[in-house]
């Protein structure tokens, strides 16, 4: 895995009422954060990608439907710099991706409800970020 990237697991509890999952308890891998927002894509294989965070950690859990995230390491000093990774996620398994500054994200929506939680380590005013074509690094998506 990239280094820096973690993926959580999230405690979930299932009983005859259904299914509560926990995404906060003094998480220790999660990022202070300053902005929490919901990302909806319109269908099944929207892909909404490239995007390169500036000094910003996000965490991501998906909160309906899945999701197939790439990730490229674009950090020159990185031991695993031009890594590329690939990983699904989805609300049948509960999991967060934490991905750290600099390192090119983007996903492709599995499912038609596909629903994230992102959250940031920057307000919306301290947000930089760089986008580039889904195209930019050969990901069959």
């Amino acid at each position: 895995m990239i280094d820096g990237v973690k993926l959580l697991e999230v405690p979930s509890f299932t009983d005859e009422r259904g299914r509560l999952v926990q995404i906060f308890e003094e998480a220790k891998d999660l990022p202070k954060a300053k902005r929490i927002y919901i990302v909806k894509n319109w269908g099944k294989d929207t892909v909404r990608a490239f995007h390169k965070n500036f000094g910003e950690t996000k965490y991501f859990i998906v909160i309906s439907g899945a999701v197939r995230f790439f990730l490229v390491d674009d950090r020159p000093k990185s031991p695993t710099y031009r890594q590329k990774d690939e990983i699904i996620l989805s609300v049948e398994k509960p999991m967060a991706l934490v991905v750290p500054a600099e390192v090119h994200n983007g996903w492709k929506a599995l499912t038609d409800d596909a629903m994230l939680l992102g959250i940031a380590d920057t307000s919306i005013a301290e947000h930089r970020d760089e986008r580039v074509s889904p195209d930019s690094f050969g990901v069959k998506w």
